[in-house]
Formats: structure tokens, C-alpha cells, sequence
């Protein structure tokens, strides 16, 4: 999936020579899993398009996608097909959303487990077309201690804007709409701290430095978990000449940490990607968002802010306590927060998920989902279809108004004082 909206940043900015902002972490960590005797070539088409040449030198096609990639996997599956070569499609969407995903020969539902040694003995012996497509599910998983290191090897690491790891998996939280919890559950499970760190030395030996994104579901899920991590990345950081500055994703109860938020400061986190919603305590009681009300949301963010790490924000309108006036306290709450980094989406209504049944016992699911529309809804909003579609676009457009948006960043670089820790000086090698 071409990524257009960062074309003017990779193509003009740098030069053409960084391609997309991270890496594919999810088929990196399938490679690893596959056997060793296996020639194993990555596509990214997020990096360059996928040849015909491709297509042709494998025996059997591996690809993840989610629903806004679902027209490229299918062009994918289609061309791959016509060479006679196989298509084995996983990850969450595909788990979820199996019946998107029709083209595949071989779907994969579930974490790495049984059902991936299985289904990986079945593609060695004798990859082949299937007539009716082959489906395995995972009953026990893989535990993150037990996972390699991700095959970072079959990348250029100069591509890109940002490197990824992860660390953890599932969320102790229960959020209505989310799909993490339906995928990898409320325990949080995690690798050990020497895993991690070997895997940022990986990505050392390979020449990369900058930015690094520890990819969890949520990162202060379990905080005592990542307050025993912090220190071992604390220590590499300093015997690697603080290569790396990290950015993760994380609830916004970590305000409630001032222990873990100084240990990320001293590690050099320099941003979270947090899933603030609404400052509207009505909308974030009706989707189960209690960890998001320990205290005013702007006060989180202001404290998140203070240790140095900048809270990059996420929102959703088309809730069912959506107002007239919901983008005008949504817009306010950006401008106020200074919030220079805000994502806003409409909800949606993943299978698997509560609100999916619950909207679903209100015949609010629409019996035939859109697989791949530029906005994509299955669901019946109570505000109105076009409503709902009419206050996106707006708050996308007030909040990135160019006036108002570089007054915000100009706020915002005010307030926000990374000091002269030396993984302040961290940029991309593409900006050195």
C-alpha cells in the first residue's frame, strides 16, 4: 500500500532515500519462525512494488494485511495466482475479518502457535493452489520468551523513518471497540529484557540509528513488567552511545507512573502513541475508557509532556453520545493540549469486539461491510451517516488548518523540553 499522504516527506525531505515510516515488524517476525533452509526474499510495498520477477523466484507468497490494504492484497493474491504460486495471508485482520480475505490459499487465525508449525510443515512438504481454501487456527500460542529475533537481515534499514520491536502482548483494558483484546487478551505477556536488548543490538550491527518503535498494544499495561525492562535499556543506551530514542504506545494512565515515566526519560523515549478518544467523560464512560478518567485528560497530557515524551493523540468520533458540539470540544481540547500529532477516526465496528455485538442486537451492522471504501463504516451511527462523515471531515480540517496547526506546533516546541540528555541529539541518519 503506497503510502501517498508521506510522499512530499520521503520524496522531497530526504530525497528519495528513506521509503516508508516503519517496518513490516509482523512478516519479520514470520521469517523468523520459518525454517532455516527456506531462501526467504521480503517485499515491502510500502518500499517499491512488488515485480513480476518477485512473483516468480517463490514457491509460496507469505503476506499480512489490514482492511485498508485489502484492494492491494487482493491485486497481490491475483497477480501471484496467475504464476500458479500459493498465498498464505495472517495477523489480527485476517483473524477477525477471515471473510475478506478469500484470495488466500492458506489463512493463518491466531497468534504463532500449533496450528503455525502445522501449517508450515504442510507448505514445505507441498506448497501448492487450493481449491477451497485451507484455514488454521491457533488453540495454543507461542509465548513472546519464545520467540526469535525477527529477521531484520532481509531489510535495508536505511529505508526507513523508524525500526520496530515489540515487547509485550494484550492489554489489561477492555475497551469497547478494541480489537487487541479480542486478538491477544486482557494478560499482558512479554519477552524477557535480554531479548529486547538483543534484538536493539541487531539493529545495531546492522548500522541502523534513530528512532525505534517499541510496538506493544500497551506499554504500560503491566508497569511493573516495564519498570524491570527500563533499566536494562538504560544500560544499553549507555554502552551503545545513545543510539536510539523510542516511541511506543501506551494508555494514558501512565500519568499515574511517575517512576515509569522517569525510567522511559532516562531510556529516551521521546513519544507515546496514546488512545485519549474524547475529553468528553460521558463518551469515555459509554466505551469502558475508566483508565482515561483517573484525572482531566489535559492534566495527564501535561504531565506525560513534562517528562520529555510527547503524547500523540487519538480520537474517535461517531459514538453514540456524540453531540452537535462533539468536534467543538474535540478541537478545543487539541488546540488547549497542544496537541501537535492528532489521529481521528470514526468508530467501527470490528467482529469479535463488544461493540460489534452490541451494535449488532440493534441491527446497527450493516448486513453487506464495505471491504475496502476511503472511509471505511459497517456500522449505523445514531448522530446520522452523513453527520457522522460531516464532523470527520471537519475536525480534520479545523484541527490541520495550516495557521492554526503550525501556531500549535509553535506551542507546542515551546513547552516541550526534551533538555540535553544525549538522546536528545538522536535523529534519523537520513537528517545527520
Amino acid at each position: 500500500l503506497t503510502m501517498h499522504s508521506l510522499r512530499f516527506f520521503f520524496e522531497d525531505i530526504t530525497g528519495g532515500t528513506l521509503r516508508a515510516p516503519a517496518v513490516p515488524l509482523e512478516l519479520l517476525i514470520v521469517a523468523a519462525f520459518l525454517p532455516k533452509s527456506w531462501e526467504l526474499r521480503l517485499a515491502d510495498e510500502n518500499v517499491r512494488p512488488i515485480s513480476n520477477e518477485d512473483l516468480l523466484w517463490a514457491d509460496v507468497v507469505i503476506a499480512s494485511a489490514t482492511q485498508a490494504q485489502i484492494d492491494s492484497f487482493d491485486v497481490i493474491a491475483n497477480r501471484a495466482h496467475a504464476f500458479g504460486k500459493p498465498v498464505v495471508v495472517g495477523g489480527l485482520d485476517p483473524s477477525l475479518c477471515p471473510h475478506f480475505y478469500e484470495k488466500a490459499d492458506y489463512l493463518h487465525i491466531g497468534r504463532a502457535g500449533d496450528a503455525t508449525r502445522e501449517m508450515i510443515f504442510e507448505l514445505n512438504t507441498n506448497p501448492e493452489l487450493q481449491d477451497k481454501q485451507k484455514v488454521f487456527t491457533v488453540d495454543k500460542f507461542i509465548h513472546l520468551e519464545d520467540y526469535p529475533c525477527p529477521r531484520y537481515d532481509l531489510i535495508n534499514v536505511k529505508e526507513y523513518l523508524m525500526m520496530a520491536v515489540q515487547t509485550t502482548q494484550g492489554c489489561p483494558f477492555d475497551c469497547e471497540f478494541c480489537d487487541v483484546v479480542v486478538f491477544y487478551g486482557r494478560t499482558t505477556i512479554s519477552k524477557r529484557p535480554k531479548q529486547i536488548t538483543d534484538e536493539l543490538t541487531v539493529l545495531y550491527d546492522l548500522g541502523y540509528r534513530g528512532a525505534v518503535w517499541f510496538i506493544d498494544d500497551n506499554f504500560a499495561g503491566d508497569v511493573a513488567r516495564a519498570q524491570k525492562l527500563l533499566p536494562q535499556v538504560i544500560d544499553w543506551q549507555r554502552n551503545h552511545n545513545y543510539s536510539f530514542a523510542f516511541f511506543t504506545s501506551a494508555s494514558v494512565n501512565m500519568a499515574e507512573h511517575p517512576g515509569l515515566l522517569n525510567s522511559m526519560r532516562e531510556a529516551g523515549f521521546f513519544g507515546a502513541f496514546i488512545g485519549m478518544e474524547s475529553p468528553d467523560p460521558i463518551d469515555l464512560k459509554a466505551i469502558s475508557k475508566p483508565q482515561n478518567m483517573y484525572r482531566p485528560l489535559l492534566e495527564s497530557v501535561e504531565i506525560i509532556r513534562s517528562y520529555g515524551i510527547e503524547p500523540i493523540g487519538a480520537f474517535i468520533l461517531g459514538l453514540d453520545t456524540d453531540t452537535p458540539e462533539s468536534v467543538d470540544k474535540l478541537v478545543n481540547f487539541v488546540e488547549k493540549a497542544n496537541i501537535v500529532a492528532a489521529q481521528i477516526y470514526l468508530l467501527m465496528g470490528v467482529q469479535g469486539t463488544r461493540t460489534y455485538k452490541r451494535l449488532a442486537t440493534e441491527d446497527r451492522i450493516m448486513a453487506q461491510p464495505h471491504k475496502s471504501p476511503l472511509l471505511p463504516t459497517n456500522l449505523l451511527y445514531k448522530i446520522g451517516q452523513n453527520e457522522a462523515f460531516v464532523q470527520l471531515r471537519d475536525a480534520w480540517r479545523r484541527i490541520y488548518e495550516p495557521r492554526v496547526f503550525f501556531a500549535r506546533i509553535r506551542r507546542n516546541i515551546a513547552t516541550h523540553k526534551t533538555g540535553d540528555a544525549p538522546f536528545s541529539r538522536v535523529t534519523s541518519p537520513h537528517f545527520n
